[in-house]
């Protein structure tokens, strides 16, 4: 497969490290020094070198979508958990299975995003972000700002969805309009409960 890459210290990395699972449950996890490193399907994925995975409970509820000691089915064998993190884009894709072809808004902003420090929401049917490397749609991945805290950057995609999505279920759109999308004079009372925790705190 074809796509534009950008060397790392000088040479193609073809295999990379996990944390990852040959059996479900937490105390099956163990580092693997040679999973095959991601490819970016088309013009619109990116290819991500991970600084920081973001640790969250949905995490271990992969983890324990099965009785412990269950053999993880062997397309996803290791299981390789994490929904979010940041990291550094040093590959886009080229023409491939997406549909996409290279001239979308999306592989623009692929193409821009090459050589930018990023936080980003992993796919959930691919390895995640217990990896060196991860591949994720460019439309689910945002630079970061020069200077910004890469380790705090990683905490924001899957808590800032989360809570940005909940507040769009129970009708407060967050960044339509007004104040939090309530018409001016109306007022309405959120129940927050948890508010100290990545959601929570998010929605506060």
């Amino acid at each position: 497969q074809h796509y534009n890459t950008a060397e790392h210290d000088g040479a193609a990395v073809r295999t990379m490290k996990v944390l990852g699972a040959t059996r479900f449950g937490r105390k099956n996890l163990a580092f693997i020094p040679d999973r095959p490193r991601p490819v970016p399907g088309g013009p619109a994925e990116v290819l991500i070198r991970v600084r920081y995975a973001d640790l969250n409970p949905v995490d271990l509820h992969k983890l324990r979508a099965r009785p412990d000691g269950t053999p993880a089915p062997p397309h996803r064998s290791p299981l390789v958990v994490g929904f979010g993190g940041s990291g550094t884009v040093v590959a886009a894709g080229g023409d491939g299975e997406d549909g996409r072809d290279a001239s979308s808004s999306a592989a623009a902003k692929a193409r821009d995003l090459v050589g930018k420090d990023v936080c980003f929401l992993a796919d959930p049917g691919r390895d995640g972000s217990y990896a060196e490397y991860v591949v994720c749609d460019a439309r689910l991945v945002c630079a970061v700002p020069p200077g910004a805290d890469m380790a705090r950057a990683a905490c924001v995609p899957v808590a800032g969805c989360t809570a940005f999505e909940c507040l769009d279920k129970v009708g407060l759109p967050v960044g339509r309009g007004g104040s939090a999308g309530v018409e001016e004079g109306k007022r309405k009372r959120l129940l927050i409960v948890g508010g100290s925790g990545g959601g929570g705190s998010w929605t506060t």
